[in-house]
């Protein structure tokens, strides 16, 4: 089993490089949290405490049938979240 700290420290490298790359990009404010737990709660949560506008989310791909067979968190974002939600490829 993973440790926790372990994850969180891979987590917060990846929030790292996010940053980093959006800067190299000329973004000039970027935010970044990082949550422990289930995926579709966390973001939906931090969506309404931020009180966001806009969702903008990645998808792996596995077809329409597919993500939603298997749960995929931006499909469950997308029909859960009270704002706007762009899912991109």
């Amino acid at each position: 089993m993973i440790s926790r700290a372990l994850l969180r420290k891979v987590g917060e490298e990846i929030l790292a490089h996010g940053k980093r790359t959006a800067a190299n990009k000329g973004v000039a404010n970027v935010e970044s949290e990082l949550l422990d737990g289930d995926p579709t709660h966390c973001i939906l949560k931090a969506a309404e405490q931020d009180q966001a506008d806009l969702i903008v989310m990645g998808m792996r791909g596995l077809g329409e049938m597919a993500g939603m067979l298997v749960g995929s968190v931006s499909y469950k974002v997308n029909h859960l979240a009270s704002c706007t939600c762009i899912t991109v490829k």
